[in-house]
Order: structure tokens, then C-alpha cells, then sequence
């Protein structure tokens, strides 16, 4: 039988306040309020983003709209377990205006297969760092990577002597070293047909032979954001090599264009390079890879670049490390359409 007076007790006690109790909803709240003051910021640099065009340091936001885009996304689900809902709102809406900008959707989506027949070339761009003189590192990275063409930006008056192994190895180069940090050496296993080699910043431009078909290959740095003129300095270099690249698809030539672009690939000027070259981007269907600052790893934003024209097959795309430099070097496979 019941003891009466335990049944009195209970009829008798105070309802249970889980909130009270539970810890965890404490430390929610404490939570979700330091979150509402992050989401505000991530807010205002997501609207700032938009204005990248007119400023320097707008643009700069804009490197950070897949950080932004996943933070928004925590910060929601954050909300929505203390059903705080008009914050939830808003973080969902800076969600998707991140999601919207970036589309991470070319990431994942089956690569378009193209029919292409005969001998792959491999092609390493990295960004060594102009301040390094490291060579035995420099030099791990490009065996590890064993690449036909071997691109290398920020090459300095420095580094230039300690490269002999590598001129050996692939003894068709051009080098345009500089004290600075604008220098490129383009070196190739296989007979170059040179091009361009110079202008300011440098550009190198080759012909190398795959197969029965012709491979351009265009090593590029455009200068870094910093600053108004800088600014616009970058995005008439992007224009230009916009323009080249067009005349080029309009040939039918198998272009291979890559280097230290400084600019992520979601943002306004540079989808407008591949929409006005007709070129694709290497990192269509292979994820996000990170290039910099090499630190951060997959935490970093891809700032490296690899565009091809239609006629030339990725068969690979990937980022290899170093600890010599800030960058992460970008490794390539391709096959040129029509070689046999």
C-alpha cells in the first residue's frame, strides 16, 4: 500500500522548474547571447562585402564569406535551441546570403566529362614566398610533386642560385626574379616555345607539346587588395587576363592560366573572369582546398589559382604543403582535348 503521507508530500511540492535544474540551459543562454553579438558583426561584414567593388577594405570581406556562411549557420542552430527565433531569423538570412554569394555547389557537383586521348601533363603552381631561401624544402615539395611544368611565384634574386637542381631537371626555363615580391620562373621538362616573359608585375608565357596538341601555359601574380590603387590595379589585371584568355578560347587554344590571383573565387571580379574568358576553374567539383595562409590549413581561403579553357581535361586537382612558405601549392593532372 501507499504511504498516505508520501502522497500528501508530493501533492504538496513546489513543480519542477527544468530551467532552474538544468545547467545546460543556463549555459545555452549564456551562449546564445555571445552569439547575437557575433552574428551582428558577421552581419555587418557581409553587408560591407557587397561594397568590395568600391573599396579595399570591403573586398576584403569577402574572403571570408564561407567563415561567415558556416558561422551563421552555427549561430541558427544555437538560436533555435533556446528558441530565441527572431535571432535565428537573422542568422539564417545572413546564412544564405553567404550561401547565395559563395555557392559551394559547383564543389560537389559531377565534373562534366570531356573525351580526351593521349600522355597527362602535370603542372605545380606555389607561391614560395619571397622573403625564403630554403631551398632544400622548396625542393621536397616540387619531388613530392613531380611535375612536368614547375611554376613558381615570388621568385627572388635570392632563392635564384640554390635552383640549379631544378634548372637540371627540367632544363627549359624562364626566370624573371625580383627583390621584391613579384618574381616568376616558369621551369619545364619538355622543349618550351616561350611566349611572354616580363611585364610589371611578371608574367611567363609558354608553348609546351602534348601529345598532337598544344599546351599554353601562363604563370600570373596580381598584386594584393591593400589599398585603393591596389585595388584597382588587381582588377584591371584581372579585366586583362580576362581579355587575353577570350582571344585564346576564340583560337580554340588549350590554355592553362594559374598563379597567386589574390582574390577568393565567389567574389564579383573574379567570376567575371571566367565568365568573360570562357575558361573553367580547376577546383569545379573538388571541394573547397585552401591555399592560404598555409597555417590555418582547410581553415584558410583558396587565393590560388587554376583556370582552363574548354579544351584541356582536369584529370586531378589538389593542394600540397611546404613549411617554407605562407602558400600551399596547387598540383595539377591535365590532358589537352584532341592529343593523341
Amino acid at each position: 500500500m501507499n504511504d498516505p503521507s508520501s502522497v500528501t508530500r508530493s501533492r504538496n511540492a513546489a513543480p519542477v522548474q527544468p530551467d532552474a535544474l538544468n545547467g545546460w540551459g543556463r549555459a545555452l543562454r549564456w551562449i546564445a547571447g555571445r552569439t547575437s553579438v557575433l552574428l551582428v558583426l558577421a552581419v555587418l561584414m557581409t553587408l560591407a562585402g557587397y561594397a568590395g567593388r568600391w573599396h579595399w577594405f570591403a573586398d576584403a570581406m569577402n574572403h571570408t564569406r564561407c567563415h561567415l556562411m558556416v558561422g551563421a549557420l552555427v549561430a541558427l542552430a544555437v538560436f533555435a535551441a533556446v528558441r530565441w527565433w527572431r535571432w535565428a531569423l537573422t542568422a539564417g538570412v545572413c546564412f544564405a546570403a553567404n550561401f547565395w554569394s559563395v555557392w559551394p555547389v559547383d564543389w560537389v557537383m559531377p565534373e562534366r566529362k570531356v573525351v580526351a586521348e593521349g600522355p597527362e601533363v602535370r603542372v605545380l603552381f606555389w607561391n614560395v614566398h619571397a622573403s625564403t631561401d630554403q631551398w632544400e624544402q622548396i625542393q621536397s615539395v616540387i619531388h613530392q610533386a613531380d611535375a612536368d611544368v614547375v611554376a613558381l611565384i615570388e621568385l627572388n634574386h635570392a632563392l635564384v642560385p640554390a635552383l640549379q637542381p631544378l634548372r637540371q631537371s627540367h632544363p627549359h626555363y624562364q626566370e624573371l626574379s625580383r627583390s621584391g615580391a613579384f618574381g616568376l620562373g616558369v621551369y619545364s621538362r619538355r622543349p618550351v616555345t616561350w611566349v611572354k616573359a616580363g611585364g610589371d608585375p611578371a608574367e611567363i608565357r609558354g608553348t609546351i607539346n602534348a601529345g598532337e596538341a598544344d599546351l599554353d601555359i601562363w604563370a600570373v601574380h596580381t598584386l594584393p587588395p591593400m589599398g585603393t590603387a591596389n585595388l584597382a590595379e588587381r582588377n584591371g589585371q584581372l579585366r586583362d587576363l580576362a581579355v587575353g584568355l577570350a582571344d585564346d578560347v576564340r583560337q580554340h587554344r588549350r590554355v592553362i592560366v594559374g598563379g597567386d590571383f589574390n582574390i577568393t573565387p565567389w567574389t564579383r571580379e573574379f567570376r567575371k573572369l571566367v565568365q568573360v574568358s570562357g575558361c573553367r576553374d580547376s577546383r569545379d567539383s573538388r571541394g573547397y582546398q585552401a591555399t592560404w595562409p598555409r597555417s590555418l590549413g582547410p581553415l584558410g581561403i583558396p587565393i590560388d589559382h587554376v583556370l582552363v579553357s574548354p579544351d584541356v581535361q582536369v584529370i586531378d586537382r589538389t593542394v600540397i604543403g611546404g613549411d617554407v612558405s605562407d602558400h600551399r601549392a596547387v598540383l595539377c593532372r591535365f590532358r589537352p582535348v584532341g592529343a593523341l
